[in-house]
C-alpha cells in the first residue's frame, strides 16, 4: 500500500509536467504569445510549503517539475514591426531609396522625370544626343540600390527599345546607368538631381 501513493504521486507530476509542457508550446506553435501556466492548486493544498517571496524559482527546492519548468521559460518578445520569435535574427528591412523627382542628365543634354511608388518606378526623359533631339518613356524596379527597366524612345531617326541597369549612388543624389538600345547598343547615362 505504501508504494501506491507514491506512484500515483510520481503519475500526477508527470501529468502536469505534459500540462506545463503544451501550455508552453502552443502559443509558440500557434504565433498567439506567452501564455501564463498557473498550478491548479496552492502549494499547501498539495502538501507543500509555499516557496517565500524572495527566493527564486531555480532555487525552491518545494516546487514541482511543471513549476520549475514554468517560472524558468523567458518571457517571449517579439519585434515591433514584425513577428520574430527569440531567438530569431532577420536582417532589417533595406530602405528603399527615394528617386522621384527632377534629374538632370551629364552625358548629354537632357532631363527626366521620375515617378516612384514603393519600389517601382516610370521614368520620362527628353533631350537631345548626338546632335538627335528625343523623348524616352519606361518603368522599371529598384532592388536595394539597383535599378533595373524598360524603355521605348522616339526620334527623327525613328523608334527603339531598350533596357537599363543603373545603381543609385550619394544618397539617391546620382545615378549611373547603363543602357542597352536597340538602334545604338551600349550608353552610359549619369544623372544628378535638378
Amino acid at each position: 500500500m505504501e508504494k501506491e501513493p507514491a506512484l500515483v504521486k510520481i503519475i500526477i507530476a508527470l501529468i502536469a509536467l505534459a500540462g506545463a509542457l503544451g501550455a508552453a508550446a502552443i502559443p509558440t506553435f500557434f504565433g498567439k504569445g506567452q501564455t501564463e501556466v498557473t498550478p491548479a492548486a496552492e502549494p499547501a493544498e498539495r502538501g507543500e510549503s509555499a516557496m517565500s517571496p524572495a527566493m527564486s524559482p531555480a532555487m525552491s527546492p518545494t516546487m514541482t517539475a511543471a513549476q520549475h519548468l514554468t517560472a524558468r521559460q523567458q518571457p517571449e518578445t517579439v519585434s515591433p514591426d514584425s513577428s520574430v520569435r527569440r531567438g530569431e535574427r532577420t536582417a532589417p528591412k533595406p530602405e528603399i531609396p527615394d528617386i522621384a523627382g527632377r534629374w538632370r542628365e551629364l552625358s548629354f543634354p537632357g532631363e527626366s522625370f521620375v515617378v516612384q511608388s514603393g519600389r517601382d518606378y516610370t521614368v520620362t526623359m527628353s533631350g537631345v544626343n548626338a546632335g538627335v533631339p528625343f523623348s524616352s518613356r519606361g518603368r522599371g524596379h529598384i532592388n536595394g540600390q539597383r535599378m533595373l527597366g524598360n524603355y521605348e524612345t522616339s526620334s527623327i531617326l525613328g523608334m527603339s527599345t531598350g533596357t537599363c541597369e543603373g545603381t543609385i549612388l550619394d544618397g539617391a543624389q546620382r545615378i549611373v546607368t547603363v543602357c542597352r538600345d536597340s538602334s545604338i547598343g551600349l550608353t552610359q547615362l549619369e544623372s544628378v538631381r535638378d
